[in-house]
């Protein structure tokens, strides 16, 4: 792990000492005291020359030094203030008046102030930067800088955070003081230094083979980042720096949100944190590892740090593990495992393992290398439980044939169990789900959420059994949950040890259909209860497991366990966009996390005549209920149908197998082969649950997404899992293949044939089907087509499952916006995720690309009531955002409302159409695979809305002389 320690340091120190008015004041050599005078200030933050680069939540160094104000005291040598002044852009570069201040460079981090005082000796400067008077994230404005009168309450003062994040606002607190001044004989530079310390880590995984001593070998095949949370973030600290932080801080945890950045064989994340000094002495602390050691309770489990302090900041980060493993016999098998860390933060590269300080103005660096997960199955199954690596726990599961990776709809799988991994005497399974965790006792099932998968044993092909799926039919005999099923393994592999006749095929095989639910429940899979809102138990979560044939063990902290297993089940939780914390929130919709058919059809399976390519138009032109588009799409209902009760009953096209053909191997689509078109790729997220052979109204649980719906997945992303995202390329791919459309249920005007797509490489563009392909064509590059798959959550008003309700009744939006008299919007998201959130501000948005979290959505923000104009001309992208990043007024908003970021146009674009007038609107967003990014799409410089075909997309060379504005709101 890396520290970089940031030192202020100024390449010039400049002198400055003049008398205010020549005409008045003669020049000797020392003034007395109290005499009028000017005096030339200079001050400073370190520009680094270091490459710097921004992530979601932190931002550039030269980002983080920009000076947008300063506060000015200066106190005699009794500690009285004698001078105190804000220097703003009131008063930058206004050489007309007695105080004022000017910047040295185009980086705006250092400059010269201009003071009008008295003469003094021994007196104390300080400054205090980038205060702003609604003190949006410190607790530091001018109003209370004013009221400083002496020189102790100024160095006693806290600074509190408003906000609890993680992230800040691009107006970063900084402080400096000069001690022992002569305001007449003034030298030296007022250097500044930020209050927040900057901390990154690095998550990566050693892909290389590894040898083991007993004579195997394993390799790391895959790392998914999961989730990162800090804790002990201190809420205070001094304004200025002291030997010794507050004694009474507050301390915050931070949410549990997803890595931010892609990096070779792992991920990135970042955050600021204010300082936290800690440092302990303890013989015994002899390694990085006891670090995180925790004392054990008396039933072994973990409570206090044995070393760290109970306060000092550390970070929890997780994971999930695949590695191939082949034993010294040459047997392979498949290492899954779910992984955690903690680490605690400070500087143990030199200055010992008791090092647990976190400074202001620093810049720290973590480099985490995953090498298995040795350590973790150490703890758990060697006698003794040695402890080595304590800040390192999980789940492992050492799958000896097959481990089925699904996600969270209906789907089927044909599983093989080989007589030889049943032991009729000792074998049992396991599950783990929200509701419950853990194997029978006694064999017996009470208290375990297991009734999820069902199992089917195939038809025979002979002697042996046949590798296609079984049909699903709950009304046919044989159906068994995992805990018939198990016993039949365990009698039937009794009789072929015996000598008897056993269903055992003649390879000593048994091949079952798995029938794996959908991650929804109805009512409490325990108490059978009807919950309104158990849907919020669910969404989101990690995933849900059954282990058949397996064998548990636990570390004695019940904190690991290692499970070795014949057959792995692991299903992904519903994602979700929403706020599950909302009270007031009853319904929702949530996506599967991946296309599994993505690029290999058509949308409209024209190679096979199929007639619905005939149907010009099919009424599926809602923006937002994708359910009815997707009814109306497959032929279930005609064009202006609205209620279940216009399904086209006795239509043969309302046949489930009309559609799918359940009896394929597990690589082949269920699709009908005149069906194979993405059009109606959703189906197979669906099942006949009642086995009567009809596609009834309440089995149409999965759809594709409406394009409203596609767009909230970006207006939510930073709550999604990272493999749930509309766009999952880095960017970096050479080729023309780095594109990703999606296509949704909503048609282009009356063209059921040409859906509207979202570019998800553009975040949320859109645009019509054809558009894409012809787009692609005149520039030599095909995108990857796919679609996205979403299911209703929760109750009805009626309190009813929404599985059940109309197709006219859509889930609460995540959007609420209210039309006020004088034409403004009130947009507020307290439906949506909190970690799709960002911090609310009156200042204007720093410069920023779409993945920076400046361009997430705040929790209410309201749009200007008319456009505001200028006279001087057009002005490109560049040209609007190039004056609003200098230190000048925003002349393109009324006062007190700022430029849009992509997210906010989007929304005005979406939900207040006639809040836009007829021209473009630039966004604050800058395109980070354009002209200034990666230059992919050079062309291309940032978002802006389009009035000529209503939507927000890319702006080039195009100019405006109006500008609709936001503003956050309470």
């Amino acid at each position: 792990m890396i520290k970089k320690l940031y030192l202020i340091l100024l390449a010039a120190l400049m002198l400055g000492l003049s008398a205010c008015n020549e005409d008045i004041f003669e020049k000797p050599d020392h003034l007395p005291e109290g005499t009028p005078l000017q005096l030339e200030l200079n001050f400073g933050a370190y520009d680094n020359f270091d490459v710097s680069v921004s992530t979601r939540a932190t931002q550039t160094e030269e980002q983080e030094n920009r000076v947008y104000n300063l506060y000015v005291m200066i106190f005699d040598a009794d500690g009285k203030r004698i001078y105190g002044r804000l220097f703003d852009t009131n008063n930058l570069n206004a050489t007309s008046q007695d105080d004022y201040w000017t910047h040295n460079n185009s980086n705006y981090n250092s400059g010269k102030l201009h003071i009008t005082t008295i003469k003094k000796t021994s007196c104390t400067i300080f400054a205090v930067t980038n205060i702003s008077p609604s003190a949006d994230m410190m607790n530091i404005s001018p109003e209370r800088l004013q009221l400083v009168q002496d020189i102790n309450s100024l160095e006693t003062m806290v600074a509190t955070l408003n906000q609890l994040h993680t992230a800040r606002t691009g107006r970063f607190v900084m402080s400096g003081q000069m001690a022992g001044v002569d305001t007449e004989h003034l030298s030296g530079t007022l250097l500044l230094t930020r209050m927040d310390a900057k901390i990154r880590f690095n998550v990566q995984v050693n892909n290389a083979v590894k040898y083991q001593a007993d004579g195997g070998r394993f390799q790391i095949v895959d790392f998914e980042p999961e989730k990162w949370q800090v804790f002990n973030l201190p809420q205070n600290a001094y304004l200025f720096e002291k030997n010794s932080d507050y004694p009474t801080r507050n301390f915050f945890n931070s949410n549990e949100v997803n890595f931010e950045e892609d990096l070779d064989h792992g991920a990135a994340f970042s955050f600021y944190s204010l300082e936290n000094r800690y440092t302990v002495h303890h013989a015994d602390l002899i390694s990085q590892a006891l670090r995180e050691k925790q004392l054990k309770d008396a039933e072994g489990l973990n409570g206090d740090w044995k070393y760290a302090p109970q306060t000092a900041t550390w970070v929890y980060f997780t994971g999930r593990l695949k590695i191939n493993q082949t034993d010294a016999n040459g047997i392979s098998r498949i290492v899954d495992a779910d992984v955690r860390y903690k680490v605690h933060l400070g500087d143990f590269s030199g200055n010992g393992y008791g090092d647990f300080n976190i400074y202001r103005n620093t810049s720290y660096t973590y480099n985490i290398t995953i090498n298995g997960v040795e350590d973790i199955r150490t703890e758990v199954e060697v006698a003794g439980n040695p402890e080595n690596a304590p800040g390192a726990t999980g789940d492992v599961r050492v799958v000896s044939e097959e481990v089925y990776d699904c996600d969270a709809h209906y789907s089927s799988y044909v599983f093989t169990f080989g007589s030889n991994n049943v032991d009729s005497d000792g074998i049992t399974w396991y599950v783990k789900t929200p509701f419950s965790e853990g194997e029978p006792k006694n064999g017996d099932p009470s208290g375990l959420d297991y009734n999820w998968v069902h199992f089917r044993i195939n038809e025979m092909n002979g002697n042996v059994y046949s590798d296609q799926r079984m049909a699903y039919n709950p009304l046919e005999e044989g159906l068994m949950n995992v805990a018939e099923l198990v016993e039949l393994l365990r009698v039937e592999r009794q009789k072929l040890s015996n000598g008897e006749s056993s269903i055992f095929d003649s390879n000593h095989d048994i091949k079952v259909t798995a029938f794996v639910d959908e991650f929804y429940y109805e009512k409490h899979p325990l108490s059978g209860e009807y919950i309104p809102d158990l849907w919020k138990q669910f969404v989101d979560q990690p995933r849900r497991v059954m282990h058949i044939l397996s064998d548990v063990k636990r570390s004695p902290d019940k904190e690991s366990s290692t499970i070795a297993t014949t057959i792995s089940i692991q299903q992904r939780s519903i994602q979700t966009i929403y706020n599950v914390h909302d009270d007031n929130l009853h319904s929702a919709w949530g996506c599967e996390t991946i296309d599994e058919y993505p690029n290999i059809w058509a949308y409209s399976a024209t190679e096979y005549s199929n007639p619905d390519n005939n149907v010009q138009n099919r009424g599926n032109n809602d923006y937002y209920n994708g359910r009815l588009n997707s009814c109306k799409e497959w032929g279930l209902v005609n064009a202006n149908a609205t209620v279940f009760s216009q399904f086209l009953d006795g239509d043969p096209r309302n046949d489930w197998e009309t559609y799918l053909n359940y009896h394929t191997d597990n690589s082949t689509p269920e699709l009908q082969t005149q069906y194979r078109a993405l059009r109606y790729s959703c189906m197979t997220r669906n099942r006949d649950n009642n086995g009567n052979g009809q596609i009834d109204p309440d089995e149409v649980r999965w759809y594709m997404a409406s394009i409203r719906q596609l767009v909230g997945i970006w207006m939510g992303a930073d709550a999604l899992n990272a493999a749930a995202l509309l766009y999952q390329k880095t960017g970096t791919e050479d080729g023309f293949n780095w594109r990703q459309h999606i296509i949704s249920s909503t048609q282009d005007g009356t063209n059921s044939n040409n859906p509207l797509v979202v570019w998800a490489e553009e975040a949320s563009s859109t645009g019509a089907l054809t558009t894409s392909i012809i787009y692609g064509t005149n520039n030599g590059f095909s995108p990857i087509f796919s679609v996205r798959c979403i299911r209703n959550l929760g109750a009805t008003p009626e309190m009813k499952d929404i599985t059940y309700a109309n197709l006219s009744t859509v889930p609460t939006d995540y959007c609420e916006t209210t039309k006020r008299a004088d034409g403004s919007y009130l947009f507020e998201m307290t439906h949506l995720n909190e970690n799709a959130i960002r911090y609310s501000t009156l200042s204007e948005l720093e410069y920023h690309n779409e993945h920076a979290i400046q361009n997430r959505l705040s929790v209410a923000f309201e749009s200007a009531p008319q456009d505001q104009t200028w006279s001087s001309g057009g002005l490109g992208f560049d040209g609007i955002n190039n004056e609003l990043s200098g230190m000048g007024s925003n002349r393109f908003c009324p006062p007190g409302y700022r430029l849009p970021n992509q997210r906010e146009l989007t929304i005005l674009a979406y939900y207040a159409e006639d809040n836009l007038s007829a021209s473009r609107h630039a966004s604050r967003t800058w395109y980070s695979f354009g002209m200034y990014g990666s230059q992919k799409d050079y062309s291309k410089k940032g978002w802006a809305y389009n009035n000529g075909n209503k939507t927000v997309h890319m702006m080039t060379t195009e100019t405006t002389a109006r500008q609709r504005c936001v503003r956050d709101v309470e």
